[in-house]
């Protein structure tokens, strides 16, 4: 239902900012958990547990985003999981970039052979959700290639950035100018110091890949709730369980092109 405020946000969508300590962080957590646990056994289950979290992660998505009136097709979507976690793993840059191609390719050719997939609204969007879950899927899969150690990093830096983002959020009626975005963005950079100081990484690399991978957080939560809801939402919460991974997807291609970048 609309806020007859005028603000185009559902009455729903606002009540979840006022328990950030709710069942979707305890999910979060537990992703975060289980991309840590197979970063640290091997690539291979790296990549199985990536796939695994982004095949629910799509799940989640089109399941809320069809109760919201805006449907989203996921099989193309879940083609891109796999795609691209594949030709990552086994090509590398090569297999990662044919994998997106084919991610946004695979919705426009399932539109010709599916009549009721055909609008606008509904390929725009699912279009979007599988270039969002390639470019997660991917740079992740490539950013375990390159160290362990690098993907330790950017779990560390996106679990300190939404933890400051939780705690703004609940304490904002207290402290209204305690913006979750900026507290997210500044943790984030502490986070990136904190692992470049305490690790074999670059510092300075690790520091600004963690202050763009902040960026690529705020970006997620946007499009994830563009999608979820069919409206932008920047202090709210979208509708959905692992509404917190819109984010953490989104930021871990931003997070593997700056290593690359700065480390060229």
């Amino acid at each position: 239902m609309i806020d007859q405020s005028g603000t185009g946000v559902s009455r729903e969508a606002l009540t979840s900012t006022e328990n950030p300590v709710s069942i979707q962080s305890l999910l979060a957590a537990m992703l975060l958990a289980a991309l840590l646990a197979g970063n640290v056994v091997s690539l291979q289950a790296f990549v199985i547990v990536v796939t695994g979290v982004a095949a629910l992660w799509v799940w989640d998505l089109s399941d809320f985003a069809r109760r919201q009136s805006t449907p989203i097709n996921p099989y193309p979507l879940l083609v891109a999981v796999a795609t691209t976690a594949w030709g990552s793993y086994r090509w590398g840059f090569d297999g990662f970039a044919v994998a997106t191609v084919l991610a946004v390719m695979v919705t426009l050719v399932w539109a010709v052979f599916v009549p009721g997939e055909r609008g606008l609204q509904r390929m725009a969007s699912t279009a979007l959700g599988a270039l969002l879950v390639a470019v997660a899927v991917g740079p992740l899969v490539l950013l375990r290639m390159r160290s362990d150690v690098e993907v330790n990093a950017f779990l560390f830096i996106m679990a300190a950035a939404l933890v400051a983002s939780l705690v703004a959020l609940f304490f904002q009626d207290r402290l209204p100018l305690l913006d979750p975005n900026i507290a997210g963005l500044a943790a984030a950079a502490l986070a990136g110091l904190i692992a470049g100081s305490v690790s074999s990484l670059s510092l300075s690399v690790t520091f600004v890949a963690a202050v763009s991978a902040a960026g690529g957080l705020v970006a997620g939560r946007t499009a994830g709730s563009l999608l979820r809801s069919g409206q932008i939402m920047l202090l709210e919460r979208a509708p959905g369980s692992l509404t917190l991974m819109d984010g953490v997807l989104s930021a871990a291609g931003i997070y593997w092109l700056s290593v690359i970048v700065l480390s060229a």
